[in-house]
């Protein structure tokens, strides 16, 4: 569904993949990609070049994506939220992500319950300046955090909460 709030890709529960989308953009509050159940792969998103400032990226229950790798063109979003993808290995298709840019308050960069995700270096070049708040929460497969950017945002004040991985 896209519409002038954003785009949503949310309960398409037989959409293996996303092949044959050409999305170069999206100028609104929401890029979501929920509750797909078959959902392997969203790799057709490699052609998404901008989005706007306030644009959350909602990675969230998809049981059996396997990488974010077509986000690999973005920039910039306004927050992060990667949640609840159970068969999710990695996070490097964000890696070109830079900045969050919506306001202080909801400047969020989340990693949450994904069980078979492995390693966090997709988020390795996001400003420690641009992440108002940080959620690493119960990814029991994570067991190294030694980013410099993340290090660097654990010297704030800033809100946290990073257990339950390995």
């Amino acid at each position: 569904k896209v519409n002038s709030s954003g785009f949503s890709l949310i309960n398409n529960d037989s959409l293996e993949n996303l092949e044959g989308l050409n999305l170069t953009s999206v100028f609104g509050e929401y890029l979501y990609i929920k509750d797909n159940a078959s959902l392997t792969n969203i790799d057709a998103l490699e052609t998404l070049f901008s989005v706007s400032t306030s644009t959350a990226l909602e990675i969230k229950n998809n049981g059996v994506l396997l990488n974010v790798n077509g986000l690999k063109n973005l920039a910039s979003v306004g927050k992060i939220l990667v949640q609840d993808n159970p068969m999710l290995q990695n996070i490097d298709g964000l890696s070109e992500i830079t900045q969050l840019t919506t306001t202080s308050e909801t400047r969020l960069l989340s990693i949450y319950n994904n069980l078979n995700l492995e390693s966090i270096q997709g988020i390795r070049n996001i400003s420690p300046t641009s992440i108002w708040n940080l959620v690493i929460y119960s990814n029991p497969k994570v067991s190294v955090c030694d980013l410099k950017n993340i290090c660097q945002y654990l010297a704030t004040t800033r809100p946290r909460s990073i257990l339950s991985n390995q």
